[in-house]
């Protein structure tokens, strides 16, 4: 739609523009709710993203944005005691990449883990 990139641009930014209070447009993060009481769903979704953690939280409002989406739901990061954002680099299975390295013939020699995303 002609409004995608200004409502992304804008989405979750704490101002309310009814331009992006769409369904289409996430609800515009919810920033045009701030009376309405919270209803959280209980539990936490994990995802895994093959990103390093600071290219995606470089791009969270639209990570967010589409994901949200696509579930139906307006998202956010989950904070930690010290509210810092609950991403952490996904190493994978070390048991998967070792059988991999031995397929292909490979002994892993790795000092550090590789970030896988």
């Amino acid at each position: 739609p002609l409004y995608e990139k200004y409502c992304a641009d804008h989405y979750a930014d704490k101002l309310c523009d009814q331009g992006c209070n769409n369904e289409e447009c996430g609800w515009d993060g919810l920033d045009c709710a701030p009376d309405v009481p919270e209803h959280l769903a209980e539990g936490t979704l994990i995802v895994i993203v093959l990103l390093p953690p600071d290219e995606l939280l470089k791009s969270s409002t639209n990570f967010l944005q589409k994901l949200g989406s696509i579930l139906h739901a307006t998202l956010r990061f989950k904070l930690d005691s010290n509210g810092q954002y609950m991403i952490y680099p996904y190493y994978g299975s070390s048991s998967r990449l070792k059988k991999r390295s031995v397929a292909l013939g490979r002994v892993p020699r790795e000092l550090e883990q590789e970030i896988i995303g």
